[in-house]
């Protein structure tokens, strides 16, 4: 899932007004399988890629601890490396769950002021 959106409840068939930001890619998602830094940099740049050529939101979902080099292969140090290719580059928003919630309220207003 490469949106945010709105759970659905079977049972009483209503839309829960809650938020679901789901993370697209987690740390250990790539680095658990023991891959070289080169090849989790190449992952995770895979990945963004992907995710913007279909116009999502990649949500990432990496863990402070990661910030030390010496953790599951060098995930935070991939993650830096990958993070430094994107900067600055347009195309991205940069945000955090709180602002993407923010902008994916205001957004699904506009289009509804659109469609009525």
């Amino acid at each position: 899932m490469i949106w945010p959106f709105y759970p659905f409840n079977r049972e009483t068939q209503e839309i829960l007004p809650i938020l679901e930001i789901p993370p697209t890619l987690m740390d250990g998602g790539i680095f658990y399988d023991s891959p070289t830094q080169e090849e989790g940099v190449m992952k995770i740049l895979y990945h963004i890629q992907h995710i913007i050529s279909f116009e999502g939101a990649a949500v990432l979902d990496w863990h402070l601890e990661m910030s030390n080099d010496s953790l599951l292969h060098g995930a935070g140090k991939a993650l830096s490396v990958c993070l430094d290719k994107w900067r600055g580059d347009t195309p991205i928003f940069w945000a955090s769950p709180i602002e993407m919630a923010k902008w994916w309220k205001e957004r699904k207003m506009k289009l509804f002021e659109e469609v009525f």
